[in-house]
C-alpha cells in the first residue's frame, strides 16, 4: 500500500485548492529557469474569435509582470489585433501556491505564439514552479496542449529553460481522481483506478472528458490498492448524477462496492457495512435523487463513527441497528459505481466526478451568528424593509425568521424583506439558524414602525408637526385630502379656504381653479360694463338665476336658471329704469 506517503512533511495545502482549481491534477511540475534578463513559457497554437478564460496556478504571484499577462507574439496574420484582456485577478489557494484568472475577448482570429513572462525582478523570483496553464473557450475546451504538464508536449522556453520535476505527494489526501479522461490519481501516491466499460464524458462544470460515465450494466472502475481498510479516518467525496434508477430489483445504483458498499436510489442513501450479510448492519439516510441533476456525496469516518452526507448535510451518523455491532468498512469495498459481487444489475446508470479521498475526517461546523440588523430602525409604514442575519457554519446554512416568537411563513433566507410595511410587522424578531451540525438561535431586535394610522399617506408623526388630525384623512373637509393638500396643492390641512376668496379649496381645484389664489366669493361675482353687458363669474356646481329691480326690493327673473359654467360668463341687456339694479342668485 502506498498510503504511508502520507507522512511526507510539505507545508500544508488548503482541500479548497485542490478541488476547485484543478491544482494538483497532473503528477508533473513544469519548472522555468532564467538564463537571460527575461524567461518565458511558450506554446505555439491557433486562436479563433471569441471568449477564453486564462488560468494558471503556479507558485509566483506575478508582481509587476501580471499585468501584461498572457502576450501573444508572432501573429500570423501580423496586424491582428492582441484580444482585449479583462480584470486580472490572483488569490493564495495554498501555501504559497497562487491562482491567476482573467477572461480574454478576441475579436479576431490568428496563429501565434502564447506566451507567459517573467523578467526576474520586483516580486517575481525564478525559477517559477507551474502546476498547471490553460485557456479555455467559452464551451469549456482547453485550447492548450498538455495544460497539467502530463508529459512533454507543446511546451518551450524562450528567453529561459524549462524542465519537469515530479510533484510531491499530497500529504492531505489518499487519492484524488479528476477523470481528464483518465482515471489517474492525481494525489501523488499512484493509485490509479483500472477502469472497464467506462467512458468520459462532461463532468459537474460542463467540461468535456471530466467525468466517469457508467453504462448501468458492466461499467466499473476498480479500486486497486487498499485506501478505505489502511485510514482509520477519511472523507470519501465525490459528485454523481443519476441517469437512471434501474438496479433491479429495487433500482439501486452503487456508488461503492463491494463487501461494504454504498448504493443509493430515488429516496434513500444506505451505507450496507461489512457486517450486512451476517448482522444485517447499514446505515439508511433519507433524501429524494432527481435524475439529471448532480449530488455531492460524503462517506465519512471517523474512528469508528460514520456518517453521509449529501450536498453538505448529514442525512444520517447512526446505525440502523443499535442491538447488532458497528459496521465497518475493508478492503474488500474495491469498486466506485459497481456492486462487484454479487448481483452486478446495480451498476450506476450515471456519471462520477471529481473523487476525493481526504484522510481526514470532515468536521461539521455548527452555526456561528456574526450579527442580525434591520436596513432602517424606526421604519415609515409603506416603506421597505429588509433584517438580514450574516452567520458561518459547515454545508448549507437554513433559516427560520421569527417575529413575536411566532414563525414567519416563507422567511427561509439569510434576508427577511417586506416590500411595504404596515403596523403589524413591528415587533420582536429572531432568526433561527441551523446546519446538519446544529442550531443557532439570535439574539432579539425590536424593530418599530411609523404609523400611519389613518391610510391617508401621512405617517402620524407628519401629521402632529402639521397640525392636522390623525385619525382623519381630511381634517378641513375641505375635499382635499391631507396628504393631496401637503404633497400636491400646498394647501393648509386645517382651513378649507386656504386663499380666503370663500371658496373651499375641494372646489376650486375641481372646477380648475388656483386654491392658493383668491378667485371669487362663494356667490359668483356680478359686473356691469358701460349699462350695456353683464359679465359673472360661475361654478360648475352650482344652479344660478339671473334678476333685475328698479328699487332693490322687487327682484324679476331675466331668464330662466342655469348652471354655472366654471369661469366668466357675459350678456347684454338694455338698459331701462326698471333694470337699474342686477344680481345673480344662487338656487343650490
Amino acid at each position: 500500500m502506498k498510503t504511508n506517503k502520507l507522512g511526507l512533511v510539505m507545508a500544508a495545502m488548503l482541500i479548497a485548492g485542490y478541488s476547485q482549481t484543478g491544482f494538483g491534477q497532473s503528477d508533473r511540475i513544469l519548472v522555468l529557469q532564467q538564463t537571460s534578463g527575461y524567461a518565458r513559457v511558450a506554446q505555439d497554437g491557433q486562436f479563433n474569435a471569441g471568449n477564453y478564460t486564462f488560468k494558471m496556478v503556479c507558485n509566483s504571484n506575478f508582481v509587476p509582470e501580471k499585468d501584461q499577462l498572457p502576450e501573444f507574439f508572432n501573429k500570423n496574420p501580423s496586424n491582428a489585433s492582441d484580444p482585449e484582456k479583462k480584470a486580472y485577478t490572483t488569490k493564495e489557494i495554498a501555501n504559497g501556491i497562487y491562482e491567476h484568472t482573467r477572461k480574454l475577448v478576441f475579436t479576431q482570429s490568428f496563429s501565434g505564439t502564447f506566451v507567459v513572462s517573467a523578467i526576474g525582478q520586483g516580486s517575481t523570483k525564478l525559477p517559477i514552479e507551474f502546476y498547471s496553464i490553460s485557456l479555455k473557450n467559452s464551451s469549456g475546451n482547453e485550447i492548450l496542449k498538455n495544460s497539467t504538464f502530463k508529459n512533454d508536449e507543446g511546451w518551450k522556453a524562450d528567453g529561459g529553460a524549462i524542465s519537469y520535476k515530479k510533484k510531491p505527494a499530497n500529504p492531505d489526501y489518499a487519492a484524488m481522481y479528476y477523470f481528464n479522461g483518465n482515471a489517474e490519481d492525481s494525489s501523488g501516491h499512484e493509485i490509479h483506478l483500472t477502469a472497464s466499460n467506462v467512458t468520459y464524458g462532461k463532468g459537474r462544470n460542463n467540461e468535456p472528458n471530466s467525468a466517469a460515465v457508467f453504462n448501468g450494466n458492466n461499467s466499473q472502475l476498480k479500486i486497486n490498492d487498499n485506501i478505505f481498510g489502511g485510514l482509520d479516518k477519511f472523507t470519501a467525496s465525490f459528485w454523481v448524477k443519476f441517469d437512471s434508477f434501474r438496479g433491479q430489483p429495487n433500482e439501486w445504483s452503487t456508488l461503492i462496492g463491494g463487501k461494504a458498499s454504498l448504493m443509493a436510489d430515488k429516496n434513500r442513501i444506505v451505507f450496507f457495512a461489512d457486517n450486512y450479510a451476517s448482522q444485517g448492519q447499514k446505515m439508511t439516510g433519507y433524501h429524494i435523487f432527481n435524475t439529471g441533476k448532480w449530488y455531492k456525496i460524503e462517506l465519512i469516518k471517523d474512528s469508528s463513527q460514520f456518517m453521509i452526507a449529501v450536498d453538505d448535510k448529514v442525512v444520517v451518523d447512526s446505525w440502523d441497528r443499535p442491538d447488532k455491532p458497528d459496521g465497518k468498512i475493508d478492503s474488500n469495498s474495491e469498486y466506485f459505481g459497481y456492486f462487484g459481487v454479487g448481483n452486478g444489475g446495480y451498476t450506476l446508470d450515471g456519471s462520477i466526478d471529481d473523487i476525493l479521498i481526504s484522510n481526514k475526517a470532515k468536521v461539521f461546523q455548527p452555526p456561528t451568528i456574526t450579527s442580525i440588523s434591520p436596513s432602517a430602525n424606526p421604519v415609515d409604514e409603506w416603506k421597505s424593509l429588509s433584517v438580514t442575519v450574516v452567520a458561518t457554519g459547515s454545508g448549507k446554512l437554513n433559516y427560520k425568521w421569527y417575529r413575536n416568537n411566532k414563525v414567519i411563513s416563507g422567511a427561509t433566507s439569510a434576508v427577511y424583506t417586506v416590500a411595504e410595511v404596515d403596523e403589524t410587522h413591528g415587533g420582536k424578531y429572531k432568526v433561527e439558524v441551523s446546519n446538519s451540525a446544529g442550531v443557532k438561535m439570535s439574539s432579539v431586535i425590536t424593530i418599530t414602525i411609523n404609523p400611519d394610522t389613518d391610510n391617508d399617506g401621512l405617517l402620524d408623526y407628519e401629521e402632529i408637526d402639521l397640525g392636522s388630525n390623525i385619525y382623519k384623512t381630511d381634517t378641513d373637509d375641505d375635499g382635499l385630502g391631507d396628504y393631496q393638500e401637503y404633497h400636491e396643492y400646498n394647501t393648509n390641512l386645517t382651513n378649507p379656504d386656504t386663499d380666503g376668496d370663500c371658496l373651499d379649496d375641494g372646489d376650486e381645484v375641481a372646477n380648475g381653479f388656483n386654491p392658493l389664489v383668491k378667485d371669487a366669493s362663494s356667490d359668483g361675482e356680478l359686473f356691469i360694463n358701460k349699462a350695456v353687458g353683464l359679465e359673472f363669474f360661475t361654478l360648475k356646481p352650482n344652479r344660478y338665476q339671473l334678476q333685475y329691480s328698479s328699487d332693490l326690493s322687487i327682484w324679476e327673473n331675466a331668464n330662466s336658471p342655469f348652471t354655472g359654467v366654471g369661469g366668466y360668463s357675459k350678456i347684454y341687456r338694455d338698459v331701462d329704469s326698471n333694470t337699474k339694479y342686477w344680481r345673480l342668485k344662487i338656487l343650490n
